[in-house]
């Protein structure tokens, strides 16, 4: 079938970097190249912005990602170079010291909508480019890339410069995994060393029309070669189906993977769950007594934390310990989550907080648990929502047997004394922090308790279980732990069935292997399933 192509037409607006003199020094040396001498040519202002464009307009290409359509590899297709063609003399929207340009781009309707364009800039100088239009593109209309963003010389700066499409981003179709600024500090240090070499990543994803995310592209980071405050170096690497682009590119997804795995074990695990329990759990010995119902609450899930942290202390973040033996951070592992603790808040680690925190969730009081997901098909956050909300149906009934109103809980001297110890000394660094709730209401309670309960890493007792049934001789509290049992087995049920629904694509992958790291228990072995009660592995 004859496919037909079209030319799509387009506006660039940029601002120049050129004064007069700087100007006609670049277009004599332009000109002397072609066989023309500088000093033979005279142009007044208007005349000095067509032949700048005559002589320049080769200097930048332009390539289109066509985002709405993937290969069977699950990349974008990435279009022809093209070269920017006419001046454009006049538009309303152009601002003081802008420039117009025509451009058009070959596209034919089996190759999608743009979602992102290259551009490479040949020239010795800089410019500033404000923006690209795309007009009547067939079924879509105008499509605007707001770019606002400095492009310089490939020769000196060799990654490519990617813009994406406005409306990509407004749509929440864009997300970004990343990693450069946590690790960028160190990357001078770590890459001295003959045990680990790497960069620092940030990797571009689009939420495609079946609920999946595809990579776009990924930017490797370096620190500048000369001193430390001149910023990094990067590179912008590309999805690429054959030859050495295809290498480069897997290359890329590596470095993706050894940033993110060591992102999980020395910020996720290690400081999310044990480091910063710690405190809560030396506090809660300190200053409750065994028959406090706080005490009585918070216990379980402090089965063997300390333990676990001392030995880890012993052979695993020890100075060449395995950590520092295995991991990218090398002997600097332990000052990486030190440095990523500064901007710890302890809010911010309830769920629902940190998916509005990072763009995953929007508050809409007409949703479940009153978040809108911006990716429906989110698997740790929709099984996620309902254990958090089972979580704080037990919380909410177990404090109100014990507090009926806020001025209990304030005149509760061993939790206050509790409380003051985990703020003022527990994590005293971060003591005089505004977001710290004051524990004098039984709301700032409740949720300061779902948090603790909410931070967990393996076991084998799970959670909604308890290894001793007569763990209170309160009748009630007993009576609202085994309705937490019974929620929690209904979400391990809803689980499953999403599991099985073919059009849950994110919930099984292409390796086919069904969502289970939220299901609240598990069998014996490794099962890549089961919730703990406590942080002990």
């Amino acid at each position: 079938m004859a496919i037909a192509v079209v030319r799509l037409g387009g506006k660039a607006a940029f601002m120049g970097k050129l004064g007069d003199d700087e100007f006609g020094h670049m277009l004599a040396g332009i000109l002397k190249e072609n066989g023309v001498r500088g000093d033979d040519i005279t142009f007044d202002e208007g005349a000095r912005t067509a032949l700048a464009f005559v002589t320049l307009r080769r200097q930048w290409t332009w390539r289109r990602i066509l985002a709405a359509l993937w290969g069977a590899n699950g990349n974008g297709i990435i279009g022809k170079k093209t070269y920017l063609e006419g001046i454009i003399s006049s538009i309303p929207t152009l601002g003081a010291g802008q420039s117009a340009f025509n451009i058009h781009f070959e596209w034919d309707g089996e190759m999608g909508i743009p979602g992102a364009f290259i551009i490479k800039n040949y020239m010795q100088v800089e410019f500033f480019l404000v923006s690209l239009t795309l007009e009547d593109i067939p079924n879509q209309g105008t499509m605007h890339f707001v770019c606002n963003s400095w492009v310089y010389n490939s020769k000196v700066y060799e990654n490519d410069r990617i813009f994406f499409a406005s409306q990509a981003i407004e749509d929440k179709r864009l997300f970004i995994l990343d990693h450069h600024d946590v690790f960028l500090p160190f990357l001078r240090r770590i890459n001295e060393s003959k045990l680990a070499k790497s960069y620092a990543t940030r990797t571009i994803l689009l939420l495609k029309d079946d609920g999946t995310l595809k990579p776009l592209a990924i930017e490797l980071s370096l620190p500048h070669p000369g001193q430390q405050n001149l910023g990094f170096y990067s590179k912008v690497i590309l999805p690429a189906n054959e030859g050495v682009e295809s290498t480069i590119w897997l290359l890329a997804k590596a470095h993706v993977i050894v940033n993110d795995s060591c992102y999980h074990q020395l910020i996720s695990h290690w400081l999310n769950t044990h480091a910063v329990i710690e405190p809560f759990v030396i506090a809660t010995n300190r200053n409750l007594s065994v028959l406090h119902p706080v005490y009585k609450l918070l216990f379980p899930h402090y089965r063997d934390t300390m333990n676990i942290n001392a030995l880890a202390r012993q052979s695993l973040i020890n100075a060449d310990g395995f950590i520092e033996q295995t991991f990218l951070g090398g002997k600097y592992a332990v000052e990486i989550s030190s440095a990523f603790y500064k901007n710890w808040v302890f809010t911010d680690q309830a769920l629902p907080a940190d998916l509005i925190k990072r763009g995953m969730a929007i508050e809409d009081s007409s949703c479940p648990y009153g978040l809108r997901l911006v990716v429906e098909d989110y698997p740790y956050a929709v099984d996620g929502l309902e254990i958090w909300n089972a979580i704080k149906i037990w919380v909410q009934d177990y404090v109100s047997l014990y507090y009926a109103t806020d001025d209990a809980v304030k005149k509760d001297h061993e939790l206050q004394a509790w409380w003051k110890e985990v703020v003022e000394k527990g994590h005293g660094d971060l003591k005089d922090k505004a977001w710290w709730p004051k524990a004098h209401t039984r709301e700032e309670l409740i949720q300061s308790l779902i948090e603790i309960l909410s931070r967990h890493a393996s076991d084998e007792v799970y959670l909604g279980q308890r290894d001793n049934p007569n763990w209170t001789s309160d009748p009630r509290a007993i009576e609202a732990f085994k309705k937490f049992g019974k929620r929690l087995e209904e979400i391990e049920t809803k689980i499953s069935e999403r599991n099985h629904d073919p059009k849950l694509r994110n919930r099984t992958g292409p390796a086919q292997l069904p969502y289970t790291v939220l299901l609240p228990t598990s069998e014996t072995g490794l099962t890549f399933r089961g919730i703990p009660n406590s942080i002990s592995i």
